[in-house]
């Protein structure tokens, strides 16, 4: 099958509409992308508090998942739709430039949900890892200007 790899605008706009078209909605309380799927927890209709988790995959669509549950104390739904995507490109330059992974083996990017017990900005966070473990992050709000940087250690 084609390797069509969801962690860019194209590949997670594509997951999102699935999921919003089977859904109904755009109200989200997680999102986390990798380059083989995107994960999300799909708000239930009329409530800020309970989720059922569905994912993404190319050639299978969007499935909902035998996962339901209920947002943290605090956590607030955000809108898929409240992220600009083309940002991903910039944001995976600047994780291989400066994030200290030099062969990551891993990458995913996840929401950072609202959080009203820290006073938490939606925003979100991509992480590559190596082999060994080796992992950083940088943290962005959702235009994809970067808020944040933690490297790898040497």
């Amino acid at each position: 099958a084609e390797q069509v790899d969801l962690l860019t605008p194209d590949g997670i706009r594509t997951a999102i509409a699935d999921i919003e078209a089977k859904t109904g909605t755009d109200r989200a309380g997680g999102l986390t992308v990798y380059p083989e799927h995107v994960s999300v927890e799909v708000m239930v209709d009329g409530d800020d508090k309970r989720y059922d988790s569905w994912t993404y995959r190319v050639g299978e669509g969007a499935r909902k998942g035998i996962i339901s549950g209920t947002l943290p104390s605090g956590h607030r739904p955000f809108r898929l739709d409240d992220f600009d995507w083309d940002m991903i490109p910039a944001l995976l330059e600047r994780a291989h430039k400066d994030l200290n992974v030099m062969d990551p083996t891993s990458r995913y990017l996840v929401a950072r949900v609202p959080s009203d017990t820290f006073d938490t900005p939606l925003g979100v966070g991509l992480y590559l890892s190596d082999e060994y473990g080796a992992g950083g992050y940088l943290d962005a709000d959702p235009s994809g200007k970067v808020t944040g940087l933690m490297p790898a250690e040497d």
